[in-house]
């Protein structure tokens, strides 16, 4: 689950049924309960007795399994029912209903909370120390009296919403009504269409403005008004396009009581905001054009990146503008708060893990950069994890899938094609792919396919030196299946 839906646990042992199935299900064979004990930091005994209690509380789909002297190994027909598992547990959780009751701007007290929870109102003032240190990640403060309240910039509790509505769980999602979204999605659609002709419309990811619109239009109407600095005022209230969505915007929410009379602030804020919702893609408009000139300030530290990759900027072009307008884009959004620049920890850690060699080539190009001055960065990994993951896309479905793979392996009569299977939906397109299940891996037969890497199951007497292997287990699992890919491109 997301790292802050995690963070806002407050029963410990909630939160160790979570950290066992995660490991089990990360887990390349059985686990043992020692180690399980170990990650934990507690003793086998309440592993032991977590587990029993899982056992009871899973639907019949779901089971952990223990083989004695191998250990235990999470069992499921459907592993999508662990997610609902995972809700169910998280229901009671005293945290989600505060935050909650403070979007709603309810302007309830700690007493309040503890009668409506059952809880002591000195449980329900250590449960609101784990808020107030997860807002400080946020740079924002937690209000005690005369009620409980996040304080503030506007910009970040406003941003600080979104993350917990769009990730903490799924009791907590913020679900926009059928005329609500109907409305917006008409709305934008033609202000999107509009805004950047002649060219063509930015493609933009709806469910998640909606969700956007959504907190803007909740805070706006509890009195809750964002302030923007005179620099970033003056920066965009003369802008065309921002000009025409003042427009656009007032003829489109005319009949909102609440959207219909912005401050210039708010309009500004909106008119930035769209630019997290921006989808880049290949053949799409990912920049406005009011300030596509900004776009050759991050060409030096593009040009680090195609060098360091023996990449044509000419043959690439697409790639260059799409890490041009991703940074543009995301140093316009800095304006409003650096907090835009983040990524989740999974994302990170999934990006670093199997992304690294292009990773670390993009932390060391943004330390390095020198070159513009619009380059303001306060999340150096997280900006990294972005630019790699634009970039990997990218090389994956253009450049680096331009290669030729040796599959050679075995296994029952059945699993052999479900191999075969996996990996043609598994590789892309541009990838030629060559399955060996009846003759031996021979170096002849490397060179006479010309192949850059081969993967095999068995136990290979012979090495080839001058080619990539990788060596997957006897009865591959999911786990390497996922890994696969990345090793292969990018390793």
């Amino acid at each position: 689950m997301n790292e802050l839906g995690y963070n806002l646990i407050v029963d410990k042992s909630v939160k160790r049924k979570i950290d066992i199935i995660k490991l089990l299900l990360q887990a390349k064979r059985p686990l043992t309960i020692a180690y399980i004990s170990q990650v934990c930091l507690v003793s086998t005994r309440t592993i032991s007795a977590e587990i029993k209690k899982m056992n009871e509380l899973f639907p019949p789909e779901i089971s952990i399994m223990s083989k004695e002297n191998e250990g235990l190994s999470l069992i499921t027909e459907n592993p999508f029912l662990l997610s609902g598992f995972i809700n169910h547990l998280l229901e009671d959780n005293p945290l989600f209903f505060i935050i909650d009751s403070i979007f709603k701007n309810e302007q309830e007290t700690i007493e309040y909370y503890s009668l409506a929870t059952y809880i002591s109102e000195s449980t329900i003032r250590s449960h609101l120390n784990i808020l107030k240190k997860i807002l400080s990640g946020y740079s924002l403060s937690l209000q005690i009296r005369p009620f409980v309240d996040i304080t503030g910039n506007e910009v970040d509790i406003r941003f600080f919403f979104f993350n917990y509505f769009r990730q903490a769980h799924e009791g907590s999602s913020l679900i926009p009504r059928a005329d609500q979204l109907a409305d917006l999605y008409d709305s934008f659609s033609q202000i999107n269409y509009e805004l950047e002709q002649p060219l063509e419309p930015l493609l933009l990811d709806y469910y998640r403005l909606t969700h956007w619109i959504i907190i803007f239009e909740q805070r706006v109407a509890t009195g809750h008004p964002v302030k923007l600095s005179k620099e970033i005022m003056d920066k965009y209230i003369e802008s065309p396009n921002y000009l025409r969505l003042k427009k656009i915007f007032n003829n489109n929410f005319a009949n909102n009581p609440v959207l219909n009379s912005l401050s210039e602030e708010e309009l500004v804020y909106l008119f930035i905001l769209r630019l997290d919702s921006i989808s880049y893609e290949v053949n799409t408009h990912f920049y406005t054009k009011d300030f596509e000139h900004f776009l050759p300030d991050f060409e030096p530290s593009i040009l680090r990146f195609f060098s360091h990759n023996k990449l044509n900027p000419i043959i690439n072009i697409d790639l260059k503008i799409l890490l041009q307008s991703f940074l543009l884009n995301t140093m316009l959004l800095t304006e409003l708060t650096p907090a835009f620049q983040r990524v989740s920890l999974d994302t990170k850690e999934h990006t670093k893990l199997h992304y690294s060699d292009i990773f670390d080539q993009w932390m060391t190009i943004l330390y390095d950069a020198v070159d513009s001055n619009l380059l303001r960065i306060v999340y150096y990994e997280d900006l990294a994890t972005s630019l790699t993951l634009i970039s990997v896309s990218y090389l994956q479905l253009y450049i680096t899938g331009q290669k030729t793979i040796l599959f050679s392996l075995t296994g029952s009569p059945s699993s052999l094609n479900y191999y075969k299977t996996v990996l043609l939906n598994m590789l892309p397109q541009s990838a030629t792919a060559h399955f060996i299940f009846n003759k031996p891996v021979t170096a002849a037969l490397l060179e006479a396919l010309h192949v850059d890497a081969y993967v095999y199951n068995y136990h290979l007497e012979e090495e080839f030196p001058h080619f990539k292997a990788i060596r997957l287990s006897n009865i591959p699992t999911e786990i390497e299946w996922l890994e696969l890919l990345p090793k292969l491109l990018f390793s």
